[in-house]
């Protein structure tokens, strides 16, 4: 059977698509979709090796180890503290893929494969790719969850958010009790005051998210076009429990204070009435390991 070089491109462009939102999902790294489509449109240039006669190991490894720093390095931009991580754990995406390809082969025994140069083209139906890659990207929550249950840290931190164009920062704690996720997008939620909140919402807004009425709430949001971004979760803490406005502001930074490293993270904000003494913000650990 032949290769067909658009189809190759297209399953190219899809899967490191997935690779990369894979990526992002397990460092819990904010990432642009318009980011993310280049990227994996340049990135699937790199499977014209395919072409290619076959190439010794060494070779071979370096300009996979080079496609592999280029796509991600497009998708999420180059910094010297996150980079190289940011790099390993693609390859683990990549890792994670290629063996529910395999397994998908196994059980499909599609009539064609071929395989050269690290890159393989399978004549996979359309949805034999699509269940592929929703059980690879359930294979990366799941170990995502599990990383999460283990990791805590103490440091002082700054959660610098930005939204309709103005900018403030919170004085912010990393607590594993703060364990909320929006169940729609699976972002986690970071609770911060709402007094503190006051200048990157529209005016006359925080007294109205002051409101404990649950319908006054809905009613508000939904009659507002400038909230059509925001909803009500649910919540529960040990004394008291209720829905939570959250919204998706236009960036989110979490600075720490002891080793001066800022990281753009992928997360919600949510509007707490009550403040805490201690701090302005609560984020989960998870969203800076």
């Amino acid at each position: 059977m032949s290769i067909y070089l658009d189809v190759l491109i297209i399953i190219n462009i899809y899967v490191n698509y997935f690779l990369l939102k894979a990526t992002a999902k397990l460092t819990h790294t904010f990432l642009k979709t318009s980011r993310c489509v280049f990227a994996s449109i340049a990135g699937s240039l790199f499977a014209l090796m395919i072409f290619l006669p076959p190439l010794n190991f060494f070779l071979n490894f370096l300009l996979k180890l080079a496609a592999s720093a280029v796509i991600v390095a497009l998708a999420f931009g180059v910094k010297k503290e996150s980079f190289l991580k940011l790099v390993l754990f693609f390859y683990a995406a990549n890792f994670i893929f290629a063996g529910v390809i395999f397994a998908a082969y196994i059980l499909t025994k599609p009539d064609f494969m071929h395989y050269n140069n690290t890159y393989f083209y399978i004549d996979f139906s359309l949805m034999a790719l699509v269940i592929s890659t929703i059980a690879a990207y359930f294979i990366v929550s799941i170990i995502r969850y599990l990383l999460d249950k283990k990791n805590v840290l103490n440091e002082k931190f700054s959660v610098i958010i930005s939204n309709m164009g103005k900018v403030v920062s919170l004085c912010a704690a990393s607590d594993t009790g703060n364990g909320l996720v929006d169940v729609f997008s699976g972002k986690p939620v970071i609770v911060c005051s709402l007094k503190k909140l006051e200048k990157i919402l529209p005016q006359g807004y925080a007294e109205a998210f002051s409101n404990n009425d649950i319908d006054f709430l809905k009613d508000f949001i939904v009659s507002h076009k400038d909230l059509r971004g925001m909803k009500l979760i649910p919540f529960s803490t040990i004394n008291s429990g209720g829905v939570l406005p959250v919204f998706a502001p236009e960036s989110v930074y979490i600075k720490s204070e002891s080793k001066n490293e800022i990281k753009n993270v992928d997360a919600l904000i949510g509007v707490c009435r009550e403040d805490n003494g201690k701090c302005d913000a609560i984020f989960n650990p998870n969203l800076i390991i």
